[in-house]
């Protein structure tokens, strides 16, 4: 039975909305889910990541959700839940191309990177499937008893006398419902502007991508395709590259490859529009996708017998990416971090920084002091928290993408993220909860952060040379080194990273 009033109102059944949804539930709150589709869905493959896995254990225990637990490690997945689909994620890989040309390397991995997050397979990270993933959820949602609409719009939203009113939609059937807070877990500002006239702007992110991308079968692994060229040496890899967030550094901008056990793997390019146009992207994604792919040899040949999957069975094409709400919440809407904005999916933050959001929310109402002024002030400062995450990921993601045609320099920008990453798991294991995702708001962080990206910003404007580079290199590993506990931009690694965390709890 669906009742009339609610403490939540929830919209949105990806895995935020549902685990929102669960963990409120716990907390003895009235909730009901709404979600305009229906379940199973297609939703683009995203990656964990050992941040995202600590705050899936935490919720689990405080909030009484063991199942999230056995999800946060591929191994207890595996035992637990083989039927939902995803694959290993045993860290990162990145490697450099040249348009035109054949993938090369040399014995030092010189335009390779592998950087490891965990150390076997088991306790390793995992590529989520979506589809399954988030109908999983919504099946715990209903088992949980919690109100859930299906096939259903919400087109107008009214406030009075302290509620929340919102006018459903559905083939079927059209009413009302009132609740004390609604929360957009939509992933998408269209809503907020639907509704509350809440705009969403990019103007003031450095980084500036869009994306075309779907799911694959029969795509040759991209380890299989080194084996065979001779001259490219795996031995010394800390993992199967195909075991990770693989991406293929490229002129246009980079390329996703997450591949799941079945052998799916969801691809896709993210162009740089600071440098190229994607006119074509959306009225001939096909062909688009098809040329991009020609300009990299290497890349082509593990494409050359793959099909769309039937699930989407299409190319999703994307404006640019880099969005942010103009506010996150008025007197009784709240919006979740991916409804809020998002950078770019470079580094897989997009999972992480989601959780990191929902915890601090849930934190927000799980008290006893309830008065609205008191949430409204918090509310504030969970605002400012998630403007300077965002602030933080952009300058991380842009500089990666302003360094890509210089496989060092990229290098060791990219050790700023991990160094980030490294801060920010040591706060959780000494038992402090993080203010801000990758502590954002840490002075030294940001600094660190600024820094780095100010001094590339400098060598890049002329075109750097040697010296500079090398410069770069030295100045980033003393700016890193107090976090640096994995041996980060070491010179004997030889750009292989075997381990970048101790054994998360």
């Amino acid at each position: 039975m669906i009742h009339s009033r609610y403490d939540f109102i929830i919209a949105g059944s990806g895995f935020a909305g549902s685990l929102a949804a669960l963990a409120m539930n716990q907390c003895g709150y009235r909730v009901c889910l709404i979600e305009k589709e229906k379940h199973p869905r297609f939703a683009v493959g995203e990656s964990s990541t050992p941040i995202a896995d600590m705050i899936l254990r935490r919720l689990a225990d405080k909030y009484n959700l063991p199942f999230l637990e056995k999800i946060s490690r591929y191994g207890s997945w595996q035992e637990s839940y083989p039927e939902i689909l995803c694959g290993i994620k045993r860290g990162f890989s990145y490697f450099s191309h040249v348009r035109g040309s054949k993938f090369i390397t040399d014995k030092n991995h010189s335009n390779t990177l592998l950087v490891a997050a965990s150390s076997n397979d088991l306790d390793s990270d995992t590529n989520w499937y979506r589809a399954d993933v988030d109908a999983f959820l919504v099946q715990k949602v209903l088992e949980a008893g919690i109100d859930y609409l299906e096939q259903t719009n919400i087109v107008n939203a009214d406030e009075s006398q302290g509620m929340m009113t919102l006018s459903i939609q559905s083939d079927d059937q059209a009413g009302y419902l009132s609740c004390n807070w609604f929360i957009d877990a939509t992933g998408s500002p269209d809503l907020a502007s639907d509704l509350f006239d809440i705009q969403s702007s990019s103007e003031h992110f450095q980084t500036n991508s869009s994306a075309i991308y779907s799911h694959f079968q029969n795509v040759i692994p991209w380890t299989q395709y080194l084996k065979q060229q001779q001259d490219i040496s795996i031995q010394k890899y800390p993992f199967n590259a195909d075991h990770s967030a693989l991406h293929h550094l490229v002129d246009e901008g980079w390329m996703w490859n997450l591949r799941f056990k079945n052998n799916l793997v969801s691809a896709g390019f993210l162009i740089d529009l600071n440098n190229h146009r994607t006119d074509n992207l959306r009225e001939n994604p096909e062909t688009s996708w098809d040329k991009l792919l020609s300009g990299y040899s290497s890349i082509a040949k593990c494409y050359e017998n793959a099909q769309l999957a039937p699930i989407p069975g299409r190319f999703v094409v994307t404006g640019r990416l880099q969005r942010q709400l103009e506010k996150i919440f008025n007197s009784r809407w709240i919006a979740l971090n991916h409804t809020a904005g998002f950078v770019d999916p470079l580094h897989s933050t997009g999972i992480a920084h989601t959780l990191s959001g929902l915890e601090r929310l849930l934190e927000l109402f799980n008290t006893k002091d309830q008065q609205i002024q008191v949430i409204h002030n918090k509310l504030e400062r969970h605002q400012s928290a998630l403007s300077h995450e965002f602030y933080l990921i952009d300058l991380l993601v842009a500089g990666c993408y302003l360094s890509r045609h210089h496989f060092n320099l990229f290098h060791a920008y990219t050790m700023v993220y991990f160094a980030c990453t490294i801060s920010y798991e040591q706060s959780r294991l000494a038992g402090h909860l993080p203010d801000t995702y990758l502590n954002a708001a840490d002075l030294k962080i940001r600094k660190l952060v600024e820094e780095s990206w100010q001094d590339l910003l400098e060598i890049m404007e002329h075109g750097p040379d040697q010296k500079q580079i090398s410069g770069f290199i030295r100045r980033t590993r003393e700016r890193i080194e107090p976090y640096n506990i994995a041996g980060l931009l070491e010179s004997d690694k030889e750009n292989m990273y075997h381990h970048t965390a101790v054994s998360l709890k």
